[in-house]
This record gives structure tokens, C-alpha cells and sequence, in this order.
């Protein structure tokens, strides 16, 4: 009975061996990819049949082992693209039909294998015209020309390293000659998820253009890194460009990613880290606190001619000591509330170049934000003088906050007193919004009540008693770079000698001798 159980586990073994190799599948010798489902994988010799196969259904191509394409990846059925003659052998999926843009597709490697798209002339576009989803998983990917997806789609690159703009002998890359990574036409994402991203183009990462307005966003996470290799030409991250538009970009970055712009330029192509070229362009950072955007050589973080608009939140910019010997010209937040840049100890000006000759140590540049006007304001109400010449008084307050939020810089403190009816016909409460002649600067009445937290400015010899005043304090800013600034803080109440006088008789805190004296009866 024991032999008979012996040899039927045996049989029943065999079988199920038997089983496994006849229904699992069969890799052909020239496989680079497959596609399907576990049991029943189609498999394939190239990149355009993978993707062919999942038109109009979307899923996962496995790269099997590694692979170069030699010519341009189009995603639409257009017969040819700029010099390029779309061929049969490079249309990956046609899209002149009701499934276009609706099934995204990813290219994963079962093991990190190179992929390598070159294009048909070395430094054209690689991938061209997709209006899909695609994801790049678990690869090494070398592109020797720039990515234009086109628009509406997300671009994402998970566990990948990439070297753009790049060409490979060995294990050796270098640069291919393309200007720039990608090309949005707008309302797309390129993402970077726990991936390294090396660009060797001598232009940007990322392009967003179009005739009319686009939104983009370009998110880094989970420890991705943009990083230009010292054979890098330029180091812009972002551009947006053609004249006359209304682009909005988000650079949104966690706190374990990083671009790192290690670079040497070449004569005459200065290092921008992004560069709006439009006024009507807009850059929004979300920086969690811990993400680091790095500049390791001279040059500008936001571009030479700072045109466009720059705002959110920044945890931070870091500037290698070289850099810093060097010149960074910081970026010029158009947050209302942004005073200026702390290096250090110092205090630099929003928008300034940040130099330091006698640098040794790598430093950040953290914006300072505070909005003024919480700490610098003028008490309630006014005060009248009761002697002659008889005038108003303006309490200024200055507090704690504000104090340190300028510590790196050298600053002086006044105010403007003028007739209210001036102020409201001028668009701001300012020397340049006022114009000469329609205010009193009383820096030259200006007294400390308590040092550096109070201080009280007097306008005398007012032939007018019953004229409504205000006042509004002010602090002149002298930066670290020598560039100055004069902030306005919170305006006064509207008072005339007359009002505050019959107010302080009601209350009898004045007499009536007292009274007609200020009143120049």
C-alpha cells in the first residue's frame, strides 16, 4: 500500500510539471517587450508594436531586456513632422478616432533595463505628439533628442534615471546637441517620482508654449532629483514662453527632492534656473519645507530680465559658496508681503544679486514674509498740540516681529502726514502716489517715545483746523546689496485739530482756555 502511494505522489508530480511547461509561455529569442496578461503575453521585437497593441485599450508594456530605437516615436497619424517623414516603422499609435487621449499606457522594465530612443536626426524630438498618459517605470532611459508629448497629458517617470538630451557609448553619456527636454503645448504634468533626472541640453527641462493661455505643473517626489551634469550647457528648469501670453506654471516639490545645477556655462549662455519671458507668465512655487533648489554656479535663479510673475511658497534656495563669491541674483517675489531674502545675517532685497566675497561654506537663501502693516502701525486716534505752534500727532508702534524680520539690514523709520482728501483722490498712500507738495515727510519731527518700538511724528502751523488728516508710518529698508526700499505700514485714523480738540473738551481733558488757544481763539 505504501509503494502504490509512492509512486502515485510521484505520477501526480510529474504531471503538474508537465502542466506548468506546457501552458507557461514561450519567449521568443529577439523579445524586448511584452504585453498582456500573465499565461497569455503577446510578445514583441520593438517599442512601436508594444505601443500599437495597447491603442485604443491602454495598459503595461514589460521591457524584457534592453533596447534601442533609432528613429522618432510619433503618437498621431499625421504624414509627416517638421523634417521628419512619419513612416510605418515609427507611428507608434494613431489617434484619428473616438479612443484618442482616454487609455494611458505605462513602459516598465522588469529590471532596470536602458532603454535608449534616438531620434531619427540626432536631436530632434524622441517621443512626439502622444495625447495619452505614459509612465515610465523602472528604467534607464537615454533620450537623444526632446520629449514632446504635446498637450492635456500627464508625462511621469517612476524609478527611473533618465539622461535627456543625451547620448550613450558604454556606460559613457553625453550631451546630443537638443535644446531643451520636453515641450508642453499646455495643461500637462510632468512628474518625477523617486527618479533621477539628468539634463544635457543646453536649454530647459521643461517648455510650456502655446497661442493661447496654458497651465502646467511640474512635480517632483520621493527623493527625485533634476540634477545638470557639469557638461550642461544652461540649467533652466522652467520656461515659458511666446510673446503676448498668460502661461501659469507650478513647481510643486516634497521635502525629499531636489534640482541640483552643477554646471559650467559656456561663454555668453548665462545660468537661469527659470526664466518667464512674458510679463503676463506666472511661476507658482510649492516648496514643502526640506526641498532644496540649488545653485552651485553664478548666474539667476529667476532669469536677467525678471519679467513675469513669481510667487508661493519657498522653503528655500541653496547657493554653493562658489556661487555665492560669484553672484546669484535671487528671484523677485511678486508676494505682496515679501521683504526681501536672509543669507545668513544678512538681508538681501527681493529680486537683488546675493554676493559674498569672502564665502567658504555653502548657504540658503530663505524669503522673508511679513506683512508690514501687522507691525507697523498708527495708534488710534491723534493727538493735538496745546501750546503753539499749535498741531496733529501720529503715534507710530513698531513691533517685535517686524524689528526681526529687518535685522540684516540697516533701517529708518518716519511717516507722511497729508490731507485726507489728498489721499483719497490718489491710487496709494505714498510719497510717488501723493506727488510733491500734497504731503509732509516729518522725518525731521520725528521722536522716539520708547527706542526702536514707538515713535511720534508732529505736523505743525495748520492755518485750517477744521482739515481732515491722516498719516501713515513708514521704515526705509538698506539692504545687505546696497539697493534701498521704503515699506509703508498701516494708515492712521482721519483727524482734524478741530474733531480731536472737541473730543478732549467733551472728555475734559483739556479746559476751555486751552481749547480757544488751540483753536486760535
Amino acid at each position: 500500500m505504501k509503494r502504490f502511494l509512492s509512486i502515485t505522489l510521484v505520477v501526480c508530480m510529474l504531471l503538474a510539471s508537465l502542466t506548468f511547461m506546457t501552458f507557461a509561455d514561450t519567449v521568443p529569442a529577439n523579445a524586448k517587450f511584452r504585453t498582456g496578461e500573465e499565461g497569455s503575453y503577446v510578445y514583441h521585437e520593438d517599442l512601436i508594436s508594444a505601443l500599437a497593441a495597447l491603442h485604443g485599450v491602454g495598459g503595461t508594456i514589460t521591457q524584457i531586456a534592453d533596447y534601442t530605437h533609432s528613429a522618432n516615436i510619433h503618437g498621431n497619424n499625421t504624414s509627416s513632422y517638421g523634417n521628419t517623414t512619419v513612416t510605418a516603422s515609427n507611428i507608434a499609435i494613431r489617434y484619428a478616432d473616438a479612443n484618442k487621449g482616454t487609455k494611458p499606457v505605462t513602459i516598465k522594465g522588469d529590471q532596470k533595463y536602458n532603454l535608449i530612443i534616438n531620434a531619427s536626426t540626432t536631436g530632434q524630438d524622441v517621443f512626439t505628439d502622444f495625447t495619452e498618459n505614459l509612465t515610465f517605470e523602472n528604467l534607464h532611459i537615454v533620450m537623444n533628442g526632446g520629449f514632446r508629448p504635446w498637450a492635456h497629458v500627464t508625462v511621469t517617470f517612476k524609478d527611473c534615471t533618465v539622461d535627456a538630451c543625451a547620448t550613450i557609448s558604454g556606460s559613457t553619456v553625453t550631451p546630443s546637441g537638443k535644446n531643451w527636454g520636453f515641450c508642453f503645448d499646455g495643461n500637462s504634468t510632468l512628474v518625477f517620482d523617486n527618479t533621477i533626472y539628468n539634463f544635457y541640453g543646453n536649454d530647459r527641462v521643461m517648455g510650456v508654449n502655446g497661442n493661447t493661455t496654458r497651465t502646467a505643473s511640474l512635480i517632483l517626489k520621493n527623493g527625485s532629483q533634476i540634477v545638470f551634469p557639469s557638461s550642461a550647457k544652461s540649467i533652466q528648469v522652467l520656461e515659458l514662453y511666446q510673446s503676448g501670453q498668460n502661461h501659469t506654471v507650478t513647481l510643486k516639490m516634497d521635502a525629499t527632492s531636489k534640482i541640483i545645477a552643477n554646471t559650467e556655462t559656456v561663454s555668453g549662455d548665462p545660468s537661469i534656473m527659470f526664466e518667464l519671458q512674458q510679463a503676463t507668465n506666472k511661476l507658482i512655487f510649492d516648496l514643502a519645507e526640506g526641498a532644496e533648489i540649488q545653485m552651485n554656479t553664478a548666474g539667476d535663479f529667476v532669469g536677467t530680465s525678471n519679467k513675469g510673475t513669481f510667487s508661493g511658497t519657498l522653503s528655500g534656495l541653496k547657493i554653493s559658496a562658489a556661487a555665492l563669491v560669484a553672484g546669484v541674483n535671487l528671484p523677485n517675489l511678486t508676494n505682496a508681503n515679501t521683504i526681501g531674502w536672509e543669507i545668513g545675517d544678512k538681508l538681501y532685497g527681493n529680486g537683488a544679486t546675493a554676493t559674498d566675497a569672502n564665502a567658504t561654506a555653502d548657504a540658503v537663501a530663505t524669503p522673508v514674509v511679513y506683512d508690514v502693516t501687522t507691525g507697523l502701525s498708527m495708534a488710534s486716534g491723534a493727538s493735538v498740540l496745546v501750546n503753539n505752534p499749535t498741531g496733529i500727532r501720529y503715534t507710530a508702534t513698531v513691533s517685535d516681529e517686524l524689528r526681526a524680520a529687518l535685522a540684516g539690514a540697516t533701517v529708518t523709520y518716519g511717516a507722511i502726514i497729508a490731507p485726507n482728501a489728498k489721499v483719497t483722490a490718489a491710487d496709494a498712500f505714498t510719497k510717488e502716489a501723493l506727488g510733491e507738495g500734497n504731503y509732509v515727510d516729518t522725518a525731521t519731527k520725528f521722536k522716539w517715545a520708547v527706542e526702536n518700538k514707538e515713535y511720534r511724528v508732529v505736523l505743525t502751523n495748520i492755518k485750517d483746523t477744521s482739515m481732515e488728516f491722516t498719516a501713515i508710518p513708514y521704515v526705509t529698508v538698506t539692504y545687505a546689496d546696497g539697493s534701498v526700499a521704503t515699506i509703508y505700514g498701516a494708515k492712521g485714523d482721519v483727524r482734524s485739530i478741530s474733531g480731536v480738540a472737541a473730543s478732549a473738551l467733551d472728555a475734559a481733558a483739556i479746559t476751555a482756555d486751552e481749547y480757544n488757544t488751540i483753536m486760535g481763539n
